[in-house]
């Protein structure tokens, strides 16, 4: 072997023999013993008076006594580190929102009761939502929850079926659909929050497409604009035929 090899083959068992279990938990405990001697050690002025130095006025200096403590807090941090324990800590994972697309079915089974974006057929029913209750009961009336109206309204527009100037008839059957439709988004934050895909969907609507986001950051503000959009669109909800003969 030569003197490189045979030097190499040293260093590497070396490294085994560091890295080893056995190895690792002496040096822990020996850290352990260093930072319990250093904790337990008396403080400068108990070391003084015990020499009998307190009486001839001899005090420790205060940069001596916090670079004493600065220098046990550094090994107690040491040691935690080392040895694997800490102060407990949040367990926290960020989950990024799915298109509103990817749980389209399932929404769908929860707002088909009154309309919405169905995906097997890739078809919008206009929303009637003047004859039931959003999110809360109490009426006796159907119940279709909230989360859902918006959903389905967001996965039409992933979708990309809803059009831009007649969305209101497109996406709910009256004007008293579309107005129980404000009330709800208006009043859904003081419970909930609208998740990004819904906020995005919803906004892009009420902005006609554009891609503004200040003034609209929260459910209330996208209701107000909502209140005042239809004045910006041609006429919607033409009235029923039957009305129509009736007057002829």
């Amino acid at each position: 072997m030569t003197p490189a090899a045979a030097a190499g083959s040293v260093r590497e068992k070396h490294e085994q023999q560091k890295s080893h279990p056995s190895v690792r938990n002496r040096r822990i405990r020996s850290l352990r013993m260093l930072i319990q001697k250093a904790t337990l050690l008396p403080s400068p002025g108990q070391t003084a008076r015990k020499r009998g130095t307190q009486s001839h006025g001899l005090t420790p200096h205060r940069g001596q006594v916090d670079r004493l403590h600065s220098s046990r807090r550094f090994r107690v941090a040491l040691f935690l580190i080392i040895s694997g324990s800490s102060v407990p800590t949040f367990t926290y994972t960020y989950r990024v929102p799915q298109p509103a697309l990817a749980h389209a079915a399932e929404t769908y089974e929860s707002v088909k009761i009154a309309g919405g974006y169905d995906p097997a057929t890739k078809t919008f029913t206009p929303l009637k939502l003047d004859d039931k209750d959003i999110s809360f009961g109490g009426t006796g009336r159907p119940i279709v929850p909230g989360y859902a109206v918006f959903a389905t309204l967001a996965a039409a527009m992933e979708a990309g079926i809803v059009e831009k100037d007649t969305w209101p008839t497109q996406l709910f059957a009256n004007i008293e659909s579309y107005g129980k439709f404000v009330r709800a988004l208006h009043s859904y934050e003081e419970c909930y929050k609208l998740s990004d895909p819904w906020w995005s969907a919803l906004r892009t609507i009420a902005c006609g497409g554009d891609d503004e986001e200040e003034g609209y950051s929260t459910a209330a503000d996208l209701a107000e604009r909502f209140n005042e959009v239809l004045g910006d669109l041609p006429a919607q909800w033409p009235k029923s035929t039957k009305k129509k003969a009736k007057r002829s």
